[in-house]
């Protein structure tokens, strides 16, 4: 959905008169995909976190990284192990970012990626990922 940009923002609602305002009901700022998955409620401590991730994989000071990587992560990485460890931590980043039923904290989010790692370690007998999400734990 956010790739897409069909996500249902105060932003897109706004222009079809659905709500009365395009801002965010969480901090007011205008709601759009990007503010919804890096900067309203927790996301900016998620954000950081992730782009400190990032950083690592990537070799790179992470204060350099976009925002835009999470909805159009149009990179190319060599090897190929670390460009698909990019896009895997991108990917869930997004996914639990817009999960409404959620509480949002970092330590659930630190969590969740573990999780997620740990299945992705259980279920695939060789990652696509190499050893890069190793620095998840």
């Amino acid at each position: 959905m956010a790739i897409n940009d069909i996500l249902p923002t105060h932003d897109r609602l706004a222009e079809i008169r659905l709500v009365p305002t395009n801002s965010c009901p969480k901090c007011n700022d205008p709601d759009s995909v990007i503010h919804r998955i890096t900067d309203s409620g927790d996301g900016p401590l998620q954000w950081t976190w992730t782009k400190q991730k990032l950083g690592i994989i990537l070799r790179m000071d992470p204060k350099h990284i976009p925002k835009e990587w999470t909805i159009y992560p149009a990179l190319r990485l060599w090897p190929a192990q670390r460009h698909a460890a990019v896009l895997w931590i991108l990917a869930h980043f997004v996914f639990y970012r817009l999960q409404n039923n959620r509480r949002l904290s970092l330590r659930d989010y630190m969590d969740f990626m573990k999780r997620a790692k740990w299945k992705l370690q259980q279920y695939t007998a060789r990652p696509k990922t190499g050893r890069y999400l190793e620095i998840l734990d």
